[in-house]
């Protein structure tokens, strides 16, 4: 396609549709404009090729600036759960680094029981029976070098479990368990990271 407005003359979409392929840069090769202003052409454009107009403008509910790396990163986390180009915490690595925070490729270098500082992007978590009864929470996070697993026990879940519903990416704090070659971070505390760029 040679541009947003041929996009919407040669194909039928629906307006909200178009308005997350913008928000997810999907024109970025042929618009040099900002998804913000992509946005605020989408009802002209649709009237244009003859498509149908409904809906209030999502452009009149964004700030009027260019997105930056935050919003584009929370855009794709919203639409599809991950990160379209560069991994989420490589934008963040500089202020992680500066409060300690290891990566997955140094974690296995460390000993058991020390205490240390991950950063990772949620991938899942889980609760399997276990034989004590008790409701042992497991987590994998993600970072730029690879999968990190977290243990968060019972007397832990009141303090970190809520982060994990407010952000995809997540700091925790504890202490490292080993079994051989595998190490895991017992949480002591976890915390959610902002995509916006006013964290970096």
């Amino acid at each position: 396609f040679a541009s947003l407005r041929d996009f919407c003359h040669r194909v039928r979409v629906e307006r909200p549709i178009l308005e997350n392929l913008i928000r997810l840069s999907a024109f970025r090769g042929v618009e040099s404009a900002s998804a913000h202003s992509l946005l605020w052409e989408v009802p002209l454009l649709l009237k244009e090729s003859g498509q149908p107009i409904q809906g209030m403008a999502l452009a009149s509910t964004l700030p009027h600036k260019p997105t930056d790396h935050g919003e584009q990163l929370q855009a794709e986390h919203e639409l599809l759960g991950f990160s379209l180009g560069k991994h989420a915490l490589g934008y963040l690595r500089p202020a992680l680094q500066r409060q300690g925070a290891v990566r997955s490729a140094g974690l296995t270098k460390l000993a058991a029981g020390a205490r240390i500082a991950i950063a990772g992007q949620m991938v899942s978590w889980q609760t399997p029976p276990t034989k004590s009864g008790q409701r042992i929470i497991f987590l994998t996070l993600e970072d730029e070098d690879g999968l990190m697993q977290v243990i968060i026990f019972p007397r832990a879940q009141e303090k970190c479990v809520p982060a994990m519903h407010d952000s995809p990416l997540l700091l925790v704090k504890g202490t490292v368990q080993r079994r051989g070659l595998r190490a895991t971070v017992v949480a002591e505390d976890i915390t959610g990271l902002p995509l916006t760029s006013q964290s970096r």
